[in-house]
């Protein structure tokens, strides 16, 4: 319970339970801020997603299959943002297990053409990520597949393993649901074939990067982004709230999802209760905003003047089995640096308490509060302080 409750903190702090305008009932809200445009490449360079706000896979997204028990098995870091005319996701993503890359490309017993490009596949089955978005802003609370396929609200997947313009066998998009609407399938199938929706997937370098993969994706306000009075959005119309949500597919071995329909490993979505991700009504809230990110409550902000604060990125990284943590301070004030896993778990407190100004220094030993090593995965370093937070990922490989 404790874990749980510290983790609900985390997320508060993250900014993804924020009180705001709703576009949905669910009550989870991010910001996709004015940054600078990323390179779709699938390589998330340094400070190319520091001006975009940012979200992780922690307890509170739910489940469909079996929950997500080690950050080392799933867990992801996503950053969502603006450039004034597309908006931008990227995920990086921790995966033990790639479909299609570690293991063959077993089949269900459910469907035998899960892997074909056509209405009849599953284009979700593998390991991606499916992005739910409903620009209108409208829903009933009795349709329970209510998503209507046009640039009003739609689903699309991204695959590791397969995808409209290079098949199966190389990442990408492919059209998602419904797919038993003909005129959804042929509006998706041509967003993704003339460019309104881009993306890059990159299946990360072991063991540098450890096991997962990379996706950057784009999406064209028009035809994508329809608002209720039928307008495309622009960064003119001011702070637009549009429904959302995320779900994440984890394909393992067959055996790993032994008792799960089609023998999903893991199946989490940001936004709604399970058994009700369909419904609009379910979905949180996408804040499209005309301006950049400010210190107004957000983290990670980048700044051309000395911030109150500052958490540097530790080194080595990736480490094993120490590494070195530095943070700033321009005034005296009360601190609190401890460590996470990816699915909100708190492994370390490394130090508490009033700090003077200037540069700390703090090592970690890759030990947990009981003394034990923890395992290879990516963990979370973070500083509270009186402005806020700052959070940096870390890798540890042993």
């Amino acid at each position: 319970m404790s874990a749980m409750r510290s983790a609900f903190h985390f997320t508060v702090f993250l900014g993804l339970w924020v009180a705001s305008v709703m576009a949905g009932e669910y009550p989870k809200t991010i910001h996709a801020y004015r940054g600078t445009t990323p390179v779709l490449d699938g390589v998330l360079s340094p400070g190319e997603w520091e001006d975009a706000e940012d979200f992780f896979h922690d307890p509170t997204w739910n489940s469909d299959f079996q929950p997500v028990k080690e950050g080392s098995d799933f867990s992801l870091h996503g950053w969502v943002k603006n450039d004034g005319v597309n908006l931008y996701f990227a995920f990086d993503v921790t995966d033990d297990v790639i479909y299609g890359a570690d293991i063959e490309r077993w089949l269900p017993a459910e469907n035998p053409k899960a892997n074909e490009l056509s209405r009849e596949g599953w284009p979700w089955f593998g390991d991606g990520i499916e992005i739910f978005c409903n620009p209108e802003n409208t829903w009933n609370n009795t349709t329970r597949k209510e998503t209507r396929g046009d640039g009003t609200s739609w689903k699309v997947v991204c695959s590791t393993h397969k995808s409209r313009l290079g098949g199966v066998g190389a990442g990408g998009l492919l059209e998602g649901e419904p797919r038993s609407s003909e005129t959804a399938w042929n509006n998706y199938q041509q967003w993704i074939l003339t460019g309104a929706m881009q993306a890059a997937v990159r299946i990360k370098n072991k063991p540098a990067e450890g096991s997962g993969y990379v996706i950057e994706w784009m999406v064209k306000p028009d035809p994508c982004l329809k608002l209720k009075d039928g307008s495309f959005w622009n960064w003119a119309m001011g702070s637009v709230p549009m429904g959302l949500n995320i779900e994440v597919q984890d394909l393992d071995t067959k055996a790993s999802g032994a008792g799960s329909w089609a023998n999903f490993h893991h199946v989490d979505y940001w936004a709604a209760e399970a058994g009700k991700k369909e419904l609009l009504a379910r979905w949180g809230t996408l804040v499209m905003e005309p301006s950049a990110k400010s210190l107004n409550g957000v983290i990670n902000i980048p700044s051309s003047s000395p911030a109150d604060f500052e958490l540097f990125q530790n080194a080595p990284n990736p480490f094993n089995p120490t590494t070195r943590i530095s943070f700033s301070l321009q005034t005296a004030q009360f601190i609190r640096l401890f460590i996470y896993d990816m699915i909100g778990r708190q492994i370390r407190i490394l130090l508490e308490g009033v700090q003077q100004p200037g540069r700390h220094q703090v090592q970690w030993d890759g030990l947990d509060e009981a003394g034990k090593a923890v395992h290879s995965g990516v963990y979370l370093c973070r500083l509270d302080a009186k402005e806020g937070l700052r959070v940096k990922k870390m890798i540890m490989t042993r």
